[in-house]
Formats: structure tokens, sequence, C-alpha cells
């Protein structure tokens, strides 16, 4: 009928509803396999990287897990790789079981290689190649929501280091005065996360440290003249927690340790310098006079390291002694041996072009030239206006070098030297070597060996990388007579913590109360509160007397060395056998007995002398309280009170005469 509607038939309905029911299956079908497929390549990625390493490549990010599945980095690689493309696998390298190898075609190359395992800690081996000319070599990592540590010496020199800043910047070794990093570095970064990063040295490496704004860590190598396809080379190590991984690291790393040879010599009294109280110049007759005063003061005759680190050169880079102010040296050196010294002699590798030796052998490439490669370049150094650098890659310039050391020590009987400079930022812009150099930093790297093969180094003055096998003290940039940062009293503390983390234990701080030339001698005050940190440290170095102030400044002085020899030594001792055995630093972070103590890891006035030896000096001037924070356990101050560790003691006293210290009882150490 007509305007009726008809019935549709059971059928027709049913097929309507199978048609639908079938397409929405296929799709949940395909969205299925889609999402395994995703899975099962997530996985079989994860599977070849490992259980704690993840890498997307489509964009290049790298997420890396500890042992609790929570992760601590996530970084961007290969951030200058302009390509949308996927890499494709290339072939791996079984002699060194290489994980993973993949390519971005004529881009570049990247290697993933397990590094070292334990139970709790896992290292990686990442190497990128570059295919690309002109292409830079750039990986970024998160630095949010952790403590980050390491490089050693920068300024402002800050524990922990999250709001130092630098952009693109040269990692190499220079003067704190006009350079962001100073005389003491390693390519080492570590995260209260448990998570440490370290570059290999053969790199010409740039850093940009940045915390506040875009947090991250970059690591940077650009082409260059010499170098058109850059390589990027770096280590990750993930662990449970700072000093886990830190400790995996330096096992892993299989560096010998070993003590300086002048170690028990140095460490055992005080090392005394001329420069701090004598400025520049001195003569042979001040030094006697000084020896002589020294042996008043300390009334122990035992045997001790003096360090002639004023003029006494008549120019520099003569090598010999000022005939005019040292007249007699033979006899000098005899007198200072038989009272029981051991000379050192600082000397460096600039020659003035005022001295006899730059004219004699500047037509034999002795020194270091300009870019044309004809003629030497002239640089400053310290207070040298105009000097050339010896060229450490020239055999003849290496034997003319070790020829004036060998005739200082074996005619003169001179016992040792202080390898100052050598800083990468004080070399020629464009330098011409006549061998090749792979970056800036491996000019200190020559010179320090030559400085070790000669067996007379007592210190050297430039190190840029982890060299705890050579057998002489580091030095810091010297300190100014000030008690804030950048280069003052509130310095030391971190730099001595943070250059011992990197693996450099033996560290000369300078005299103390630095270096104060225009006022003659430092405050009186920040005399002693320096004294009152230095005397914890490995070595103790004076130059100005305690008698120069008054009796007072004296009897402290005379308490602080004779707590040094009866308390402190032998903790020291024992921090120093530790350190030979595990590579854990001799002065540590509160850090170092509760890696997950957030107080502890932002704390930078405090430090510890092995495990058990808490110090706390006073940093600021006309003050004699501050807060004490101690790590969990129990401690027994200087006058015997018992405090429970996990919290702040609040407005602790400590007058000029005293500096506050804890130990930990014994029945909780570990």
């Amino acid at each position: 009928m007509p305007g009726i509607m008809r019935p549709k038939e059971p059928r027709e309905y049913k097929l309507r509803v199978f048609v639908v029911c079938t397409f929405f299956l296929i799709v949940l079908m395909i969205s299925l396999t889609y999402v395994y497929h995703q899975q099962y390549l997530l996985k079989m990625m994860q599977l070849s990287l490992g259980d704690r390493i993840r890498f997307g490549e489509n964009n290049r990010h790298l997420h890396i897990s500890n042992a609790d599945k929570q992760i601590v980095l996530t970084a961007m690689l290969g951030t200058q790789l302009t390509t949308n493309e996927l890499p494709r696998n290339c072939p791996t390298d079984a002699s060194i079981n290489e994980t993973a190898c993949l390519e971005w075609n004529h881009w570049a190359k990247l290697h993933i290689v397990p590094f070292s395992k334990s139970r709790s800690s896992t290292c990686y081996q990442l190497q990128w190649e570059s295919k690309r000319d002109g292409l830079t070599l750039q990986d970024c990592f998160t630095l949010s929501n952790a403590f980050w540590y390491g490089i050693g010496e920068h300024t402002p020199q800050l524990w922990p280091m999250n709001f130092l800043e630098t952009n693109h910047t040269l990692l190499v070794t220079g003067n704190l005065s006009n350079s962001v990093f100073g005389h003491v570095l390693n390519r080492y970064w570590l995260s209260s996360k448990g998570l440490a990063i370290l570059a290999q040295s053969n790199m010409s490496l740039r850093v940009t440290f940045d915390y506040d704004i875009s947090r991250q860590l970059c690591l940077i190598v650009n082409p260059s003249l010499k170098l058109e396809h850059p390589v990027l080379n770096y280590t990750l190590c993930v662990g449970s927690d700072a000093k886990d991984v830190h400790r995996h690291v330096a096992e892993s790393m299989r560096t010998k340790r070993i003590r300086p040879e002048k170690l028990d010599l140095a460490m055992g009294n005080i090392v005394w310098s001329t420069l701090q109280r004598f400025d520049v110049k001195i003569n042979g007759s001040q030094l006697l006079n000084f020896t002589e005063s020294l042996r008043t003061f300390e009334q122990d005759h035992s045997p001790r390291v003096l360090i002639l680190d004023s003029q006494w050169q008549s120019v520099d880079g003569d090598l010999v002694f000022d005939e005019q102010n040292f007249s007699n040296v033979k006899e000098m050196t005899n007198i200072l041996h038989n009272r029981g010294y051991s000379l050192i002699l600082r000397v460096h590798p600039y020659v003035s072009t005022a001295s006899h030796n730059y004219y004699q052998y500047i037509g034999d490439n002795l020194w270091v030239r300009d870019i044309t490669g004809k003629v030497p370049s002239l640089v400053r150094w310290n207070h040298l206006v105009s000097s050339v650098v010896v060229d450490f890659t020239n055999n003849k310039a290496v034997e003319w070098f070790q020829s004036k050391l060998k005739n200082l020590h074996e005619q003169f009987r001179v016992d040792g030297f202080q390898f100052d400079g050598g800083e990468a930022t004080s070399l020629p812009p464009y330098p011409t070597f006549t061998g090749g150099l792979q970056s800036e930093n491996d000019y200190a790297d020559l010179y320090n060996k030559i400085a070790i093969d000669s067996g007379l180094a007592f210190s050297l003055g430039v190190v840029s990388q982890l060299h705890c096998h050579l057998p002489a003290f580091t030095e810091l940039s010297s300190r100014q007579s000030v008690w804030g940062l950048p280069r003052g009293l509130r310095s030391i503390i971190p730099a001595v913590l943070s250059t011992g983390l990197v693996g450099y234990p033996f560290t000369l701080i300078g005299p103390v109360g630095g270096y104060a030339v225009s006022s003659g001698r430092p405050d009186r005050e920040l005399f002693v509160r320096w004294l009152q940190v230095a005397m914890f440290f490995p070595i103790l170095q004076m130059s100005v007397l305690p008698s120069d102030y008054d009796d007072e400044v004296t009897s402290i002085a005379v308490k602080c060395i004779q707590f040094r020899r009866t308390v402190v030594l032998p903790k020291l001792q024992d921090a120093t056998d530790e350190f030979v055995a595990s590579g854990a630093p001799i002065i540590r972070p509160l850090w170092w007995l509760a890696p997950n103590d957030t107080n502890a890891h932002d704390i930078d006035s405090e430090f510890l002398v092995g495990s058990d030896l808490l110090v706390a000096p006073i940093l600021e001037p006309h003050s004699d309280q501050r807060d004490i924070y101690l790590p969990p356990g129990l401690w027994t101050d200087r006058e015997g009170y018992v405090h429970k560790g996990g919290k702040w003691i609040y407005d602790h006293r400590s007058s000029l005469s005293k500096v506050a210290y804890f130990i930990r009882m014994p029945e909780l150490r570990q």
C-alpha cells in the first residue's frame, strides 16, 4: 500500500549489523597490531641497548634509568642534525662488544658500547662520528631536580655547581682572573641522582651549562681547520646514588693511584714558600734568614719543604740563578740541607724576550711560532709582558729544557721543581707547533710528562685530565687575601671538594691567608680563620709567620699545628690509603655519608676528613658563630658533648682561637 513503510527483513538487518561489527573489528585489529608493533620495536630497542637505556630513533632522545626503573637522565642527542630521516643500523664491532651502531646517511654515525657493569651501576660509552663537512656535534642533558658537581676549578667556585653559567665555552685550563676555568680540570660531571658523565680528553670540547633557563648541560665539538669531521666521545654511568656511581667510575677507569713522592715529607710538616712574604725579589741572605726564623717558630727540626717561588732568575727563561742575588748557590743549598730543608724551585715554560736564551735559540724552532710558522709568537704571562713559549712538541726544545733542570739539580743540589704555567689560555692565538696537538689541553699534558720524566716534580701547576698516577701534587690557582668569592677564603672548601672529586686529592691551595701584595700581609683575623681551614687539608702551606702578628696569633697557630699532627694527620693518612685503594676523595663532601640527604648535598662550608672527622669553620669576618649541619649518626664535639645527626645545630659559637669539629662515634662508622 502506498505511503505505508514496509518492515525491514530480518536478513537485511543482520547483514548490516555484521558489516558494522566487521568494520570495527578490523579497525580494532589494525590498532592493536600497530600498538603491538610499536611496543615490539621499543622492546627490541630496549633489549639491544640494555635494561637501563632507551633511545628513540625518531627524535634522538635518550633515557637512562637506575636499578629502580626511575629515569635519572634525559638527553637530546645530535641536536645539530637537521635531517628528519630515521637512521639505519650499521655493522657493529664484535671485538668491542658494541651494543648499537646507528647511521644517519651522509650526516653522522653513533656508537653505543657497554663500558662496565656492577650490581648497582652500569656505564655506556657513546661516540659520534661526523660524516658531513661543517657539522657540529652536540649532545644535551637535562639538569632539573638534581645537584651537580664536577669539572674541578672554575669561577665562581660553586658547590654544587648548579648556578655556574657557561655558554659554548671552551673547556680548557686557564687563569681564573680572566677565564671561567682554572688550573685543575677534569671533564667529569656528577649528579646527586646517581649519574656521571665523563668526556674524553682528546677533543676540543665546548660546554654550555645553564641550570636557570634551559636547564641543560651540552657537550659540543665544532669542526675546525685541523678536523673537518669531529668526534664526540664520552661515557655515561648510572648507579643507585652519587657515591655509588662515583666509586664505580673510579674503579672502572682502572687508573693507577699512587702517592706523590714527597707526600710524607710534605704532609707531616709545614710547606714553606717565599712569594707571599717577599713578593717578587729575594736574595740568598734573605732566604737563609727566613729559614732561621722558621726554626725559631717551629722548634721541630725534622725535614721539611721550602719552595723558592719568588724571582730567583735574573730574567725569566734563563733557568740559572741570578748571580747578583745568589752569589754562592752551592753554599746556600748546603746550609738549607743541613737545616733540614728540601729546596724546590718554581719554573715555567715561558722565556722572556729579554733572556739571552731567546736570541740564542730563535732559529732552532724551540719556541711556539705564529700562524705563519716562521716567527716565534709573543705572549703575556703573569708579570712577563713579552715572552715566548717553549715548544714541547719539538724534541730539541724538550732536551734543552730538561738539560737546564738537570744542571740545577746536579750542580746546585736543587731537590725538585714546582712546574708552573702551561694553561691553554696562555698559548698564542693560532699557534704553530713542530708536532701536532689534538686539543688545547694537550700542551699541558706534554709539559707534565716532561716534569714527571725528570724525576724532580714536586707539583704541577696545570692539569686537565685524570692523572692520579702522576707522583706529584697539583696546585690551585692563586687565592686572594679576601674573605669571599670568587677567589678568597670562601672559595677554598668548594675548590678542594671539587678538585678532589674529579681525581686530584693532593692539592696545594697556596699559603695561609692568600696573596696580599698591596697590604703586605693578610688581615689578622683572616689569617687565623684561613689557618683553621688549611690545617685539615693534606698539605699545609705557609709563608707569613704567625709571629709577624702578635703573641695571641702565634699561640693559636702553635696549637693548630700541634692538633694537626696529633689528631688530623692520622686521619689524613687513613684517607690517603683509602684513596689509593678505591679512589675515594681524601677531603669529602657531607653527602659522602648521606647520599640521599638533600641538606648534605647543598652544603659548601663544611667538609669531612675521611669519613669520621667533620669540620665546620668560620668563614665570615667579625663572626664567632654559625649554623652547622650534621649528617645522620652520633657525633662528639670538641668539648666531648654528643650530638644526634640528621639535623642542624644553630648559632654554634667558635671564638677566634677555636674551630668547630665533630668526630663520628666508632660504632656507627661504615
